[in-house]
């Protein structure tokens, strides 16, 4: 999902290009530019619609995997000082992921 955004994107952007060239066309009909820009705006919307999504997606991979990774890191500790360190760490990293999530709704 995450690697197909370039692709997306760009079928979406060439898509809202060629109706904006049949809006430049049709001119002398008016609504039928309008209908052209309308679709022009949709498709653009989708695409962003859907880099929203990627973001949302790419963002719980990477909470998910630093969260298994610090549990991993404070259950395998091997002193008191690296345990309560990589506890430390998994508290700084639930603050970490709540302004992540900030950022990503507003994006959204």
């Amino acid at each position: 999902m995450i690697l197909a955004l370039p692709a997306i994107y760009g079928i979406m952007a060439l898509n809202a290009l060629a109706h904006i060239y049949l809006a430049i066309n049709v001119r002398s009909h008016e609504e039928r530019a309008k209908v052209a820009r309308q679709h022009s705006d949709t498709c653009f919307r989708i695409g962003e619609l859907y880099e929203a999504w990627v973001l949302y997606q790419f963002g719980k991979l990477t909470v998910e995997l630093l969260r298994t990774s610090l549990a991993n890191l404070a259950t395998s500790a091997k002193s008191e000082e690296q345990r309560g360190t990589a506890q430390g760490l998994l508290v700084a990293q639930k603050a970490v992921e709540s302004q992540m999530w900030l950022g990503t709704w507003m994006f959204v």
